[in-house]
């Protein structure tokens, strides 16, 4: 029986969750999570009438806390993917509040505490896990149950959802995983190799292997298709149970946190541990040094440390920050690196490699730091700070060498999407996920105006700037595509035919004609001058990431959620073939500069070389060991370079399919590569 205790929620817990949520948000187009049917091992429940807790306020907080919240002991803490709601899972029931704490939005009483609460990708639901062993999937919306999945036997302690939503885990003190369909609530897989309860379940960033620890000292790494165990990972030389696991954003590397501190780096794609790190605090941040020789971490007391990687001891412990250290990065010499913090003092600290003593100590944010990037030149410093209760991003421009503050790109009332630079450089593009693009002046700084988007539902906008630079295309979260002036802001025209979010845009070279993909599947061919609708293209089976035009116009290749690129006619939008032959998620598409072959890369491992006159697969390129992330031709077509998770790029001869070369030394995975115009120097980032 469990005693009632008000729940107070402190401004910390809320910070430190807005900041798990931050992480979690990292890339991944989500899917829609229906009410799922009935099956053998789920049971559908009727809507509860549920035992309604107090309001979200209930009386004066203490002084060290923000606000006072219902009943029961705060077990679990969740913020939506839009940062708009809180769920709060507690030990008499869960709650949905407004994420500013004004309002209690549903609230339902449940037999046991509730130990763990995550959101769907789309924000649409909400899965618990609670002491009762079983996975509660909710309506985020009404406070609805719509499934109990039960299949554990004794309290859940983890539960995540896969990147597309396409799956949930769960783990238990019963000593076992299970994978669940959150569509149909089938039981798909129970993986059992753990001897221990299971503390923490991960997924990669691609979806395809799921990471769980345990506190029988290891973490293992699952085939999250066939349930099967691919590596266990243990703490050597100490007996410690696992307190969480997490993926570096590419998936080449894991963190694996252990009670006492310690910290484990693994390089999954090479199967070796880097290190142990043992820390001051808690670990908040990491980034590694551009040579791979260091590693700098903040920590929730306010320290940053600068670690040797290879001899596993600590060359600085700094102190600087007044409170928990949110976002590092080094400068692009790895000669400083840069802090941000939170609390009162919003602090951004650019730190000397070698001495550890601070250069610049920069105030000027009014909320937590949670990014810094450099520019490419190391000249210029970017750092954004998030406000988690008012969800409002801050964007400020430094200079890196005299630590003054250039300008404040203040305008976005939502988390800011990626920078998209107009064809002359000039003008930057930038949209938030409550509908606003804001044109700044590339080199000032300067906002020039902000576009406003009428779109109930929130997702950051994709963005294609024509080839002149004069028409601005942004895509909404409700499927409209909108045409803006980039010279007066002036909306042109609005292009409705999606009915789901438009995940990517593409001009024709010339100019004439603009595709879009979206996520109901489809693909629409637009007259850009009129904005009629010419063509809907239908044939793919899930989500249409990317649309890429051939360099002369004629044909359009789409690259999908299904592992499929079509080749489509770019005049009469018929399909002209379907390339299938990847057995993964391909990863990026792109074209030969004379237009008669498609290379397409893929998380399965391998380069494709299409024929697109005849849809035939020309040659399949073999010789990484981790996904391909990027692939570019040299502008005469005869080399292809290749880039992936193993840090590797490959060169190919395109016509015969030999391995030319193999260019090391990323310290992480390539993500991108660029040849420059006279086809001597490729370019990489990573």
């Amino acid at each position: 029986m469990h005693s009632k205790s008000s729940l107070v929620i402190t401004l910390s817990a809320l910070v430190l969750a807005c900041s798990v949520l931050a992480c979690a948000m990292a890339g991944g187009q989500p899917t829609a999570v229906p009410e799922p049917a009935s099956t053998a091992e789920s049971t559908p429940e009727p809507t509860p009438t549920p035992v309604p807790p107090p309001p979200c306020y209930a009386g004066a907080p203490p002084d060290d806390a923000k606000l006072r919240l219902g009943i029961g002991r705060a077990e679990a803490l969740a913020f939506s993917p839009d940062g708009k709601a809180l769920a709060i899972g507690t030990s008499t029931g869960m709650y949905l509040c407004r994420a500013d704490l004004s309002e209690q939005l549903w609230a339902s009483a449940t037999d046991r505490p509730v130990s763990s609460v995550t959101w769907s990708p789309d924000g649409q639901s909400l899965a618990s896990g609670s002491d009762d062993a079983t996975v509660i999937l909710w309506d985020a919306v009404t406070g609805e149950r719509l499934r109990t999945l039960e299949g554990h036997t004794s309290a859940v302690t983890s539960v995540a959802w896969s990147p597309d939503g396409a799956k949930l885990a769960s783990g238990s003190t019963d000593t076992t995983v299970i994978i669940w369909d959150p569509i149909t609530g089938e039981r798909l897989h129970t993986l059992e190799d753990h001897v221990s309860y299971v503390s923490s379940v991960a997924w990669s960033p691609d979806g395809r292997t799921l990471a769980s620890g345990s506190g029988d000292n290891s973490t293992i790494l699952w085939d999250a298709v066939d349930g099967e165990p691919l590596r266990t990972v243990q703490l050597e030389g100490r007996w410690v149970s696992v307190r969480t696991v997490a993926w570096s954003a590419d998936g080449t590397m894991l963190s694996i946190g252990y009670a006492g501190r310690y910290i484990d780096l693994y390089d999954v794609a090479n199967d070796e541990k880097l290190g142990t790190l043992v820390h001051e605090g808690k670990v908040t941040c990491a980034d590694w040094s551009p040579d791979g020789a260091k590693l700098v971490s903040g920590s929730d007391v306010g320290t940053v440390t600068v670690w040797d990687v290879a001899n596993e001891e600590s060359l600085h412990t700094l102190d600087g920050h007044a409170n928990r250290v949110f976002s590092v990065a080094w400068s692009p010499d790895g000669a400083t690196f840069a802090s941000g913090g939170g609390y009162e003092q919003n602090a951004v600290i650019v730190w000397d490699t070698t001495t550890g003593n601070p250069v610049h100590t920069l105030l000027g944010h009014t909320a937590d730091v949670v990014d810094v990037a450099w520019s490419p030149d190391g000249t210029r410093l970017v750092t954004r700070s998030h406000n988690a209760n008012s969800i409002v991003d801050t964007v400020i421009l430094w200079n890196a060498m005299t630590g003054d503050l250039i300008r404040v790109l203040e305008g976005h009332t939502d988390i800011v999407s990626d920078p998209t630079f107009s064809p002359s450089g000039s003008l930057l593009a930038t949209g938030d996920r409550d509908g606003a693009v804001i044109l700044w002046d590339a080199s000032t700084g300067e906002r020039l105006r902000t576009l406003e988007i009428d779109s109930t539902i929130s997702s950051r906008p994709a963005l294609a700037w024509s080839p002149d630079g004069a028409i601005l295309a942004s895509g909404t979260g409700d499927g409209a595509i909108i045409l803006w002036d980039a010279a007066s802001g002036e909306r042109l025209q609005t292009l409705e035919g999606h009915v789901g979010a438009v995940l990517s845009i593409a001009w024709s070279p010339d100019g004439m004609t603009l595709a879009s993909g979206a996520n109901e599947r489809t693909v629409i061919l637009w007259d850009a001058a009129s904005g009629a609708h010419l063509h809907t293209l239908a044939g793919h089976t899930k989500k249409v990431f990317e649309v890429v035009w051939s360099p002369d116009g004629t044909i359009l290749a789409s690259r999908s959620e299904d592992d499929t690129v079509i080749l489509w006619d770019g005049a009469t939008g018929a399909r002209l073939h379907t390339l299938a032959g990847h057995t993964s998620s391909i990863r990026c598409a792109r074209w030969s500069p004379d237009g008669t072959t498609l290379a397409t890369g893929s998380f399965d491992e391998t380069v494709i070389l299409w024929d697109v006159s005849t849809g035939e697969r020309l040659r399949t390129l073999e010789g990484h060991t981790g996904d391909v992330r990027s692939v570019a031709w040299s502008l005469d077509g005869q080399v292809i370079a290749s880039g992936a998770t193993d840090r590797s790029i490959i060169l190919w001869d395109a016509a015969t399919g030999e391995r030319l070369r193999i260019l090391e030394g990323h310290p992480g995975s390539v993500l991108n590569i660029a040849w420059s115009p006279d086809g001597m120097t490729l370019a990489s980032g990573s």
